[in-house]
């Protein structure tokens, strides 16, 4: 079985490659509803490498095309971008199974030609019997670039919070939470929530893990918002379906 396998999409594992394995991810990411008529398509291309037992780092290849219906004729409008490479090191300081909790650290860094992303995260998780249980603490502070300089643009949090029965190591399902915040100056512009359900497939080095999340009425709406309006748009969709297939080399 896979020893990296992921049984959740947005809730990271404390589980790291072997030292000197590789495997390939793939990622795609639909997210549709907005005000408007709105779709997009993120995807992720990514090269894992096992640099110790307890370290694992990997590059990400980054693009997304987005798709918007224009409401006054009722016509399409596409744009797709290469949004830049990111770098990724997960450390594994205590192990899921054998330890009392699974722990470790991870850094990702993606440079884009418009902004500088630094995401950092605390990932606990523990298996009770058939029971897997997951959680991440996340801080991304994002960079702009102007004037030659960079500059501070906002600063994101989230909570995620994955919860799946496995009774075999073939296959398992549940469910994940996923809390979203963004402070501009300090102050919260909003508190998104969202919400759905997880199923995993692995055979030998092969596995599969799908995601669908729904946006649940904001903790805090947007500050932007109109009196009513209870969901975030601004940075969220209202469905968000994630595809993760991955292969060894």
């Amino acid at each position: 079985v896979a020893a990296n396998a992921r049984h959740f999409t947005s809730t990271y594992e404390s589980a790291v490659l072997p030292a000197g394995r590789h495997e390939v991810e793939a990622s795609t990411t639909w997210r549709v509803g907005r005000d408007g008529v709105y779709s997009r398509l993120d995807q992720r291309a990514e090269l894992e490498f096992g640099v110790t037992d307890s370290v694992l780092t990997a590059l990400y290849f980054n693009w997304h095309k987005t798709s918007v219906m224009d409401p006054a004729s009722g016509e399409w409008v596409s744009e797709s971008a290469f949004d830049g490479l990111s770098s990724e090191w997960k450390w594994k300081l205590a192990d899921a199974a054998a330890d009392p909790l699974g722990f470790a650290l991870y850094t990702e860094i993606t440079t884009g030609t418009t902004e500088l992303e630094v995401e950092a995260k605390v990932i606990a998780d523990k298996a009770l019997g058939p029971f897997l249980l997951a959680y991440n603490a996340v801080l991304e502070p994002e960079f702009g670039y102007a004037d030659g300089a960079i500059e501070a643009d906002e600063m994101s949090m989230e909570h995620t919070l994955g919860l799946a029965l496995a009774p075999g190591a073939r296959w398992s399902a549940g469910v994940e939470v996923r809390e979203h915040s963004v402070f501009v100056d300090g102050a919260a512009e909003f508190h998104a929530l969202f919400a759905g359900p997880t199923v995993h497939f692995a055979s030998g080095e092969f596995w599969i893990t799908a995601t669908g999340l729904i946006q649940l009425p904001a903790l805090k709406a947007p500050t932007t918002n109109a009196p009513g309006k209870k969901y975030e748009f601004t940075d969220d969709e209202r469905v968000a379906i994630r595809l993760l297939v991955s292969l060894p080399l």
